[in-house]
């Protein structure tokens, strides 16, 4: 039995299927207000023919990651623990939310796995926000963690939750970390990156100077699992496909759904007025989108390299354009809102 956290969300939701895949049986846990509709859909495209037969391997639990007894009860009896369940906010009304989840959510699951008697492995799908880097140099997993270069709270988390897994390492805990950068691919498009692809069929008509890596939702699965599988428990893995600008993503994006393409380019200043304008929105109206750090991130030039997780693990990517056709194909197969 395998225990994921996060069952709901993109990443989840991916590395449940690949499991089941794989023959694996699946505990996943849920909070009382997720809703489990986005993840049959997701498992629906991605299981195709075999769903019916694996689905049934999907033991779901409600809980929390800040309930420690929840964490404990749902691990009891797990030989692997895959922690997805995270945060990803750019607002600064959310960071208490962030250091809870994040952090201390990630400490429950460290001290809920060395609390039995018998320890499971511990998969950590970090973000390679957690890793500190300089624009325009490549970054691998020796660059040291960096709060000035860093851009946002959110990263700050990702680090301080790193550091409660290697904590729990050092307590003798089984643990491998994985570092993905942006990552596509099919799964609720009213969430995270997979807005982009939302924001493709619709022709969203701009687009930001900046690049970052990107990677397939099925390569970070594969990843996971293969460094769990291995037992690679030292250091930690980054997981980054390809390094690409925005405009070119966001267009062969708008391209596969048959969309305009974006064609108005916000500049790093107009992003700084851009975010200034939404807080100013935010503040009458309540609602508001971009903040100053999403703002500054879309126009900053990242690159990363996943040579260590290649060379090691002899680990190959899929190419770009078969991700977004891949993710395409599914959200058009479906009448979603």
């Amino acid at each position: 039995m395998v225990f994921v956290t996060g069952g709901t969300g993109l990443v989840g939701s991916h590395i449940i299927c690949e499991l089941l895949e794989n023959k694996h049986s699946v505990r996943a846990l849920y909070r009382e207000k997720s809703s489990l509709e986005w993840f049959y859909r997701t498992a629906k495209y991605l299981l195709k023919s075999s769903y019916e037969e694996l689905i049934t391997n999907v033991e779901w639990v409600q809980g929390d990651v800040l309930d420690i007894i929840s964490l404990i009860d749902g691990i009891q009896g797990c030989h692997q623990v895959y922690h997805c369940a995270a945060v990803v906010s750019f607002s600064k009304s959310d960071r208490e939310f962030l250091q809870n989840v994040n952090v201390q959510g990630t400490a429950n699951v460290v001290n809920a796995c060395l609390g039995l008697e018998i320890k499971p492995d511990l998969c950590f799908i970090s973000s390679t926000a957690s890793i500190g880097g300089v624009e325009k140099k490549m970054v691998t997993e020796d660059v040291p963690y960096s709060a000035e270069n860093s851009g946002s709270f959110y990263s700050y988390t990702k680090y301080l939750a790193e550091l409660e897994v290697i904590r729990g390492r050092e307590e003798g805990l089984n643990v491998s970390i994985l570092n993905p950068s942006i990552i596509l691919g099919f799964a609720n498009w009213n969430k995270g990156s997979s807005k982009f692809f939302k924001n493709g069929k619709s022709g969203f008509p701009f687009y930001t100077v900046g690049s970052n890596a990107f990677v397939d939702a099925r390569d970070v699965s594969k990843a996971a699992i293969l460094i769990t599988e291995r037992k690679c428990f030292e250091g930690k893995y980054l997981c980054a496909a390809w390094n690409l600008s925005f405009q070119d993503v966001f267009t062969k994006i708008a391209n596969e759904f048959g969309s305009n393409p974006p064609k108005f380019r916000v500049s790093p200043r107009l992003a700084e007025v851009a975010w200034r304008i939404a807080v100013f929105v935010r503040f009458f109206t309540g609602s508001g989108i971009i903040s100053k750090e999403s703002a500054r991130s879309g126009s900053k030039t990242m690159s990363y390299s996943s040579q260590k997780l290649i060379d090691e693990l002899e680990f190959t990517f899929r190419s770009i354009d078969d991700t977004i056709s891949h993710s395409c194909e599914g959200y058009q197969s479906i009448s979603i809102t």
